[in-house]
């Protein structure tokens, strides 16, 4: 049976020996991001949002570095990812559309497309992409909630109304941080698992309703900062949370500290930037 993910093929060190080899050394840290092709996956997102905010001035160097980047998100198989992608690129062409496009750049980017177009035609790389995506969102459908994906992450939280019955406090002004993994010792949609693999599941059981509606109360206002804002900092904050609130659904940014690190300090250098361009004005 072919494995969904082809990297597979490459990749041939075993999981546990490899997590079991990282946490003897205490400079592990920084391999965490390859843990979970979704860790992996996110970081790649971050860079290529970087590239579309802040780009190289060479341009093929830039063409060719976001397409590397693109591929790479590809390849990882994470579909979260791809969602949030997806959503990027329309957003970064909905706030970037006020650009001259010559007659020159269209007569590039159209001999560019026929160029791609026929290759892709010639190696029947459509359909090798359409099977590749395909088969990796079907299984949703095919296995619902057998799915170790669709079922951890949305059974777990499902049995969040059980854990609201026995346990009201608690639900409503939360367990305090680190409290998930006493819910998952008993509400985890599958035996065994240390992580809910979701961050909103996570946040919700730690700080409870009333700290999941002050947060999203203050992501609410925090998007309005950013709105109102002007320059690519604003760009890169905007990018960045959206982005990341998308990934947030099945990812759990508070099992992998390098990964909460990372968006830390994307989302800080972004708001200094914009504060800075706010005080040059």
């Amino acid at each position: 049976m072919q494995h969904f993910n082809l990297m597979v093929n490459f990749v041939k060190i075993d999981a546990v020996k490899w997590i079991q080899t990282m946490n003897l050394n205490s400079l592990y840290y920084p391999s965490s991001i390859f843990l979970h092709y979704t860790y992996f996956a996110y970081v790649l997102l971050l860079a290529f949002i970087l590239v579309i905010v802040i780009p190289y001035k060479n341009q093929v160097l830039n063409l060719v570095y976001k397409t590397l980047i693109a591929i790479s998100i590809f390849l990882t198989q994470s579909r979260i990812v791809w969602i949030a992608f997806g959503v990027i690129l329309i957003l970064s062409f909905i706030l970037n559309r006020h650009g001259i496009l010559t007659y020159r750049k269209l007569s590039v980017i159209v001999l560019i497309l026929i160029i791609v177009v026929s290759l892709c035609l010639y190696f029947d790389v459509f359909a090798f992409i359409s099977n590749y995506i395909g088969l990796r969102f079907s299984s949703l459908y095919r296995y619902g909630m057998a799915d170790g994906s669709l079922g951890q992450r949305i059974g777990t939280l499902r049995n969040w109304g059980n854990y609201l019955d026995s346990d009201t406090i608690k639900a409503i002004i939360g367990s305090g941080f680190g409290g998930v993994n006493n819910y998952l010792s008993t509400y985890s949609f599958f035996n065994g698992y240390s992580t809910a693999d979701s961050t909103v599941t996570s946040f919700l059981i730690d700080t409870g309703v009333i700290g999941l509606f002050i947060f999203l109360l203050s992501m609410f206002q925090i998007l309005v900062i950013v709105v109102k804002g002007k320059g690519i900092f604003r760009e890169l904050a905007l990018y960045t949370i959206v982005a990341s609130s998308i990934v947030s659904l099945t990812i759990d940014f508070w099992a992998n500290y390098v990964i909460l690190h990372i968006f830390y300090v994307v989302i800080i250098c972004a708001f200094i930037g914009m504060r800075l361009t706010k005080q040059e004005k």
